[in-house]
C-alpha cells in the first residue's frame, strides 16, 4: 500500500472499497500509515475507506444508498437493554441522537423497553441505531448475537427480520464487524454484514471490544456529519467522525 498511495500522491480519490475475508478482514486497514519525506500520513486522512462481504452485496448497496438519499430522515433507535452490564453512554448517545431528527419521525426505546419484539419495528426509517452489548464467535457465526432486554437475538434471527429499507444500520456494540475465520474464501459473515444482507444500504460496526463513552462521542458526531447539508456518504462522515476524535 506504500507503493500505491504514492503513486496517487496528489490525485483525489473519492474513496475506497476493500473486499477482505479472512483475519485480513478483521485489521483496521483505514489506520494504514506511510511516509512522504520525514512526514507520517494515514489513510484515513486521505479517503473514506469502507469494507463489504462481496462484489454482490457491494453493487446492491451502492443501488440502495443512491435510491434512498433524499428520503426525509427518520430513526429508530434501542439504548442500554441490559440491567446486568449498564451502558450509560449509550442512553446519552441515542439521545443526543435523536435530538438531530424531527419529534415525529424518532422512534427510540430505552432499558427493558429495547426488546428483540421491539426490534421488528425498525423496518421503514432511514437509520437504525442499536446501543447494545453483542457477542460474536469467529469460530462459528452462529453465535454471533446483539444482546437485547429480552435475551439474544443471534445472526440467523437477524436474518429473518425481513427487508429493512434504512440509508443505514448502525450496530453500536462490540464485535458486530467480527467475522467467523473458517470460512476463509467465502464472504464475511458478522452482524454487520446481515444487516446488509436484510436491506441496509450500509453498516457502521466494530470488530472488537469497544469503550462506551468513546462509542458515543464517535457516532454522535458521525450523525452530525451525516445529516449536514451536504449529506455526505456513510463512508465519508465516518471517516470525518473518526479524525475528530483522534484528533
Amino acid at each position: 500500500i506504500d507503493s500505491w498511495i504514492g503513486d496517487l500522491n496528489g490525485i483525489h480519490i473519492a474513496g475506497l472499497t476493500i473486499l477482505a475475508s479472512g483475519p485480513l478482514a478483521m485489521m483496521p486497514l483505514q489506520a494504514a500509515q506511510w511516509k512522504i519525506d520525514d512526514d507520517t500520513h494515514y489513510l484515513v486522512d486521505r479517503i473514506p475507506v469502507r469494507f463489504a462481504p462481496s462484489c454482490h452485496l457491494l453493487n446492491i448497496c451502492n443501488y440502495r444508498e443512491a435510491l434512498r438519499k433524499q428520503m426525509t430522515p427518520s430513526l429508530f433507535g434501542i439504548a442500554d437493554p441490559n440491567d446486568f452490564a449498564p451502558l450509560p453512554s449509550s442512553r446519552g448517545e441515542l439521545e443526543s441522537i435523536a435530538s438531530m431528527f424531527a419529534t415525529e419521525r424518532t422512534t427510540t426505546a430505552y432499558g427493558k423497553e429495547a426488546t428483540s419484539t421491539f426490534l421488528t419495528r425498525c423496518d421503514g426509517q432511514t437509520h437504525v441505531h442499536l446501543a447494545c452489548h453483542a457477542t460474536a464467535n469467529t469460530t462459528d457465526y452462529h453465535e454471533s448475537a446483539l444482546l437485547l432486554a429480552d435475551g439474544p437475538v443471534s445472526l440467523n434471527q437477524i436474518l429473518r427480520m425481513g427487508g429493512l429499507k434504512c440509508q443505514v444500520a448502525v450496530a453500536s456494540a462490540c464485535l458486530t464487524g467480527t467475522i467467523d475465520l473458517n470460512g476463509l474464501a467465502d464472504e464475511a459473515y458478522s452482524i454487520a454484514a446481515a444487516l446488509l444482507a436484510v436491506g441496509s444500504a450500509s453498516a457502521v460496526a466494530s470488530c472488537w471490544p469497544v469503550d462506551d463513552y468513546a462509542t458515543a462521542l464517535l457516532l454522535v458526531k458521525y450523525y452530525e456529519y451525516h445529516l449536514s447539508d451536504s449529506r455526505p456518504s456513510s463512508a465519508r462522515a465516518l471517516q470525518n467522525a473518526q479524525v475528530w476524535l483522534r484528533d
